[in-house]
């Protein structure tokens, strides 16, 4: 599904953020990136979708190397990942509908669609009841909510999520992370970049585990194995 080879990723000449980082992650799993502020997971994600280009080396998405990607076909590509922020990104002075709501009306699907699909996007998170609310109304972990059901709304076959946790507090990041695993069982292939370690050590022991330090892998653990061992 996704394949990393001998990737290298430089902001600045002769210093890189991520360095020979390989690793593969299949259809369907649920893996996460964890390393210190700094290691590069930021950088692998914006790798993924694009938003950035690899200094060297190739990155392979259901076996097609999103490197040499037209800007014709990026806009498509993207369809497929659903992207969840730390800091949210929501519009603040929008509704919660108009948020999610977004990449539907970018798309120009007809507006029953869209409503249909946004309802049913905001009933699955749970915040259908504050629709027409503005996000800037929002708790955190509704907001939260909103940004998830944003990612979503267009079932994509990937969804990567950085640091999502990273505002909310402990019983608010369980609730957000059992969502995570219920869109992984509906099939969806998760990617989650963190340094919580309450977190992977909740869910990381039975999903494999990528470790970042300095832009370069120190470790990849596989199902079981433990990270703090």
């Amino acid at each position: 599904m996704i394949q990393f080879s001998s990737v290298y990723k430089s902001y600045i000449r002769g210093e890189y953020a991520l360095e020979d980082v390989s690793f593969k992650i299949n259809k369907g799993e649920f893996f996460f990136i964890t390393g210190h502020s700094g290691a590069g997971k930021t950088t692998l994600l914006k790798l993924i979708t694009k938003e950035i280009k690899p200094t060297k080396g190739a990155i392979l998405i259901e076996g097609k190397n999103i490197s040499v990607l037209s800007d014709s076909k990026i806009y498509k590509f993207r369809r497929e990942i659903g992207i969840v922020f730390q800091d949210f990104r929501l519009l603040e002075e929008r509704t919660v509908f108009e948020n999610v709501a977004i990449s539907l009306k970018i798309r120009g699907l007809p507006i029953r669609k869209i409503k249909k699909e946004v309802l049913e996007a905001l009933r699955w998170v749970g915040i259908h009841q504050k629709i027409w609310n503005k996000t800037k109304t929002l708790s955190g972990g509704e907001q939260q909510r909103v940004a998830i059901a944003r990612a979503i709304v267009s079932n994509p076959k990937i969804i990567l999520a950085d640091e999502p946790t990273g505002n909310l507090d402990e019983e608010i990041s369980y609730e957000i992370m059992e969502m995570f695993k219920r869109l992984n069982s509906r099939g969806a292939t998760i990617v989650i970049a963190t340094h919580d370690k309450l977190i992977l050590e909740r869910y990381g022991k039975k999903n494999n585990i990528l470790v970042l330090q300095k832009g370069k892998i120190k470790q990849l653990i596989k199902r079981d194995e433990s990270l703090f061992a």
